[in-house]
């Protein structure tokens, strides 16, 4: 690799790191090159220093497309309104030159949400998204600590949770073989059947894991030859973030999964990251008595429980979810009518 692209790589993480709370991987070119790989129209917009806009074009059935910034835009704090208006508004022309029907943005913070919406109300209505696609709450642990703190910090359970795992003879191998990747998506499919959720498209996990380098990394827990956990963990700036997980259905008493964070933790700690992402949890924003985050209920509590085990007190990032700026009302409102009427069936 040249050294002029190293360095604008570096400048990149460095941008993304500075101005985003979620580090900026879902902004970074490497995530621009994994959606185009996966056949999604991919543009971004830069202003050296101060903007960045990774914006990927998503297609449907009869309301045709629509523009989506994954915990975007990120911008310099002290850019100037007339500055960010400026840089907001070519975005625009670019979806009216596309026909797009609406612009679905992801700030990453209420005060960029503040600056963003001022901007696009003096011309677009601004309604909230039904869903977001990223989740507005995510769980971090501070690794600018020893091993040992980490550990004693754990909750008494999880602590001996993956210790047991390690006398159970888990073990915890980052491999991105053929193999290794087809046993990490047949367990995919497992946990989706198994607690009633929805994957991406399967071409989603193999596009990150071919196409994210050494920013991405498949990790793998298994007993004996028999894989029975995985993670796709990436490392970006100074940022890990555990982003997709999977287990079995057999051997849940080894408690693999435990072992896996904690090998996890460790490598993103011995890689440079200062912090690490459980990346989704539901929870009360308030600590309890104790000084702990407590789970909310509903289909997020076993894994928020799960996540809180490494992480009972420290930290909790919240986010402002999706919203659709509208350029043609027919189109979005269809829209609208169309996914209501989906989720009547």
């Amino acid at each position: 690799m040249a050294q002029s692209l190293k360095d604008e790589i570096i400048n990149q993480k460095n941008f993304l790191s500075k101005n985003s709370i979620d580090g900026g991987f879902l902004q970074s070119d490497i995530y621009g090159q994994v959606k185009q790989a996966e056949n999604f129209q991919v543009f971004s917009f830069d202003d050296k220093g101060s903007f960045r806009a990774l914006v990927i074009l998503h297609q449907l059935p009869l309301v045709g497309n629509y523009f989506f910034l994954p915990r975007g835009p990120i911008f310099d704090k002290k850019i100037s309104e007339a500055d960010l208006e400026k840089q907001l508004f070519q975005l625009m022309e670019k979806a009216k030159e596309l026909n797009i029907g609406w612009f679905r943005i992801e700030p990453q913070s209420t005060v960029d949400w503040i600056r963003i919406k001022k901007i696009f109300e003096k011309k677009y209505q601004i309604v909230k998204s039904k869903k977001n696609h990223e989740p507005i709450q995510t769980l971090i642990l501070n690794l600018d600590k020893t091993l040992e703190k980490l550990l004693a910090e754990m909750k008494p359970k999880t602590r001996y949770n993956l210790r047991l795992a390690e006398k159970k003879g888990v073990k915890i191998i980052f491999s991105k073989e053929k193999a290794s990747v087809e046993d990490f998506l047949a367990l995919l499919e497992v946990t989706a059947k198994r607690d009633g959720i929805k994957n991406h498209n399967e071409c989603h996990y193999r596009k990150l894991i071919e196409v994210g380098g050494e920013s991405v990394e498949l990790v793998l827990g298994k007993v004996g030859n028999e894989t029975v956990c995985g993670a796709i963990l990436i490392l970006f700036g100074n940022r890990a973030i555990y982003l997709h997980g999977a287990s079995s259905n057999r051997h849940r008493e080894k408690m693999a999964t435990y072992l896996l964070q904690w090998e996890m933790i460790k490598l993103a700690q011995k890689r440079g990251c200062r912090i690490y992402d459980f990346f989704g949890v539901k929870v009360l924003s308030q600590k309890d008595e104790k000084g702990e985050y407590q789970p909310l209920g509903g289909s997020w509590k076993g894994i928020t429980r799960f996540k809180l085990g490494f992480s009972p007190t420290e930290g909790l990032e919240e986010y402002p979810g999706c919203y659709d700026v509208i350029l043609n009302k027919k189109k979005y409102f269809l829209y609208r009518i169309i996914q209501k009427l989906k989720s009547l069936f």
